[in-house]
């Protein structure tokens, strides 16, 4: 049945394709914020936790809050960068 499926390719889904946005401008200097802060490591994806609330500012916008909450773990390597 999976095989008769069509492939997904991209997020077609305007808020999907925002997320990947988000990261994919942001995360080389989220990276960098966390080996000034953390040192040599990275976010585990399975210690992990996501929390999105929405709320109004003070204008009366709308807001979207989400926050990752990962174990940060040093590379398998000690020290050096794997790549």
């Amino acid at each position: 049945m999976f095989l008769n499926n069509h492939p997904y390719k991209a997020n077609t889904d305007p808020i999907l394709y925002r997320l990947h946005e988000v990261l994919d401008t942001y995360g080389p200097a989220i990276k960098d914020i966390m080996h000034e802060q953390g040192g040599n490591a990275i976010m585990s994806a399975i210690d992990f936790g996501l929390d999105v609330d929405v709320t109004d500012d003070e204008d009366g916008n709308r807001r979207v809050i989400i926050k990752f909450d990962g174990k940060l773990l040093p590379y398998a390597k000690g020290d050096k960068y794997p790549w």
